[in-house]
């Protein structure tokens, strides 16, 4: 049987959904977004760990654990697969044998938004959950009353809302499901459109650099008339790719400044305009400029704008500070060499003479790859000390798995493949008295930033 991702959902109240797949980070949000529509939700899924899963459970869904034809017991109206679950799913297969209209997140997301809301994508393989919180947080702080789905969660509300103003959604390059495996954000439809950088990534979907080019041209060429598209320095390639009906606003012509860096944020300028953003680096500056363009292009007005800027209150995981003393510990979901590289770049500008240790741990597939390794090489430059942890499930890799001894070995004295976390902890322990630590990573680290918090409290 197959899936037709073009089912219409309904839209009364009363209907019911159910998400295969809901703990995800992105589905968890999508299940607030629904709720706030108005529908009555469930889901299924292996685990329920924390954040997403009590928070699930705290907004009132049901969630039915382990994959099977309980989780189908109270007959839904239309089911939703997120795009971890594969193809052998039971649920999806079970729903599809009893007759249930299945589709996935993206295509069901775009039937709910309809007409009735103005689009803003944000995408990138860099940068796009934090400008599309920036986005979310001005518009909210300028009354327009937005909606948002993000990859992470904010520290203003949730990562999914649904609301009657416009509505920024972080567009995903990766696959919208098992049985779709074009990119999310080409459900989306955006009538405003961020681009912040384009690098080679998802190796386990995108053979190259080229084909998520590609990807990124198909999503330009849907811009409507009267669109409008911010290039960020690092997309400025694709400004031949945008339709003529559309309107293009290079960060490069607008004025783009870095003005100063430090521990207090960044500070730059754009389209004529001096502002302030709270943290550090080149990177954040240029989130925050696409952000705001996009958010003046919205009905934000500048002086709205630049009040909010410096007051934006963060992401999680997203240079999130878990102890200030007597280290400064931050966990980022830095796992691209570009983004290790960018981030302690800022920090360094910050804390121009502090001891900044990173710890890496390879977990995102392309990351667990051999792929980049010399890129990797690079990426540590502003590091004194840097730990790589164990690849994450190496065994289950394809392909050759980051030789994390050989690249400890390319980076110099300064670096050491760790043989576990419990050893990456202690050498930590051990030899941090005081600067910075950074956590890089995408995943829980087997509880390693806890276990910091805890040791470096306890002195």
């Amino acid at each position: 049987m197959s899936i037709d991702t073009k089912v219409n959902v309904p839209l009364q109240p009363s209907a019911h959904l159910h998400i295969v797949g809901i703990c995800g980070t992105g589905m968890s949000a999508f299940a607030r977004i629904l709720l706030d529509a108005g529908y009555r939700v469930s889901g299924s899924d292996l685990r329920a760990d924390p954040p997403t899963g009590p928070a699930l459970q705290a907004w009132g869904i049901d969630i039915h654990l382990g994959y099977d034809a309980g989780a189908l017991q109270s007959r839904p109206d239309v089911v939703v697969i997120g795009n971890a679950v594969t193809s052998d799913n039971a649920v999806a297969a079970l729903a599809l044998e009893r007759g249930i209209p299945c589709t996935h997140m993206p295509a069901c997301l775009h039937q709910l938004l309809g007409d009735r809301h103005r689009r803003i994508v944000i995408a990138g393989t860099h940068g796009k959950s934090t400008t599309s919180a920036v986005m979310a947080w001005v518009l909210q702080e300028a009354g327009l009353q937005p909606g948002w789905l993000i990859g992470a969660t904010p520290h203003f509300g949730p990562s999914g809302k649904y609301a009657p103003g416009p509505f920024v959604l972080e567009g995903d390059e990766y696959n919208a499901a098992y049985f779709d495996k074009g990119a999310k954000f080409l459900h989306y439809k955006p009538d405003l459109l961020g681009l912040t950088t384009v690098e080679f990534d998802h190796a386990d979907l995108y053979p190259d650099l080229a084909a998520i080019e590609t990807a990124f041209r198909q999503l330009l060429a849907g811009l409507p008339q009267g669109g409008a598209v911010v290039l960020a320095e690092d997309t400025v390639r694709f400004a031949p790719d945008v339709p003529a009906h559309a309107d293009t606003l290079r960060l490069d012509a607008l004025g783009f400044e870095v003005i100063a860096s430090d521990r207090d944020g960044v500070r730059f300028q754009v389209a004529g305009h001096s502002l302030a953003f709270p943290l550090p680096g080149r990177h954040a500056a240029v989130d925050a400029a696409i952000a705001a363009l996009l958010c003046e292009r919205a009905g934000a007005g500048w002086a709205v704008i630049a009040a909010a800027l410096p007051r934006y209150p963060g992401l999680k995981l997203r240079q999130e500070v878990l102890l200030e003393a007597p280290v400064r510990l931050i966990r980022d979901f830095g796992h691209h060499p570009t983004e290790i590289a960018v981030t302690l770049k800022g920090l360094r500008e910050a804390w121009p003479d502090a001891r900044i240790v990173a710890v890496f741990e390879p977990r995102s597939y392309t990351s667990r790859t051999d792929r980049m390794r010399d890129l990797y090489q690079k990426a540590f430059v502003d590091a004194d000390r840097a730990f790589l942890a164990p690849v994450f499930n190496a065994d289950k890799l394809k392909t050759v798995a980051l030789d994390t001894v050989a690249l400890a070995k390319a980076i110099g004295d300064k670096a050491t493949a760790g043989a576990s976390f419990d050893a990456i902890a202690e050498a930590v322990s051990n030899e941090v008295q005081g600067g910075l630590v950074v956590l890089f990573s995408n995943g829980t680290m087997n509880g390693l930033p806890e276990r910091l918090v805890q040791e470096f409290q306890s002195r």
